[in-house]
């Protein structure tokens, strides 16, 4: 995306402020920023709307991956009541079902379409 082109959102950051980035095209890249202390440390969640901003504009030291609470233990192949449900990565889906699901963070649990894990065992 060349964003001049493109006519998208563009993004305006200021020195030491967070960004979540969901995509990276040749010299750009898409995020948003988050609300939360500078450098990536601490940050809750992402603010609203997003936009492009010129990848020079981020500091790669600083970089850390979006991981939720249980990631590790949830990863893999589950299988409950007979149905086969497979998480990788932040991706859930059921065997058979062209449709995913997205786990995401909010207030230190986990959730999954209005649900709500609060802790993990690694275990059914």
């Amino acid at each position: 995306c060349d964003c001049e082109a493109c006519g998208e959102q563009r993004l305006s950051v200021a020195v030491g402020e967070a960004v979540l980035v969901s995509k990276s095209e040749g010299s750009w890249a898409h995020g948003r920023l988050m609300a939360g202390s500078q450098n990536g440390n601490d940050c809750s969640s992402p603010l609203q709307p997003g936009g492009w901003l010129p990848r020079q504009c981020l500091n790669e030291r600083f970089v850390q991956p979006y991981q939720i609470p249980f990631q590790k233990e949830l990863q893999g192949r589950w299988e409950v009541d007979n149905r086969v449900v497979v998480v990788k990565g932040l991706v859930v889906h059921t065997a058979n079902s062209r449709l995913s699901f997205a786990l995401r963070e909010e207030d230190g649990a986990v959730h999954l379409l209005g649900t709500s894990l609060k802790s993990c065992d690694g275990q059914l």
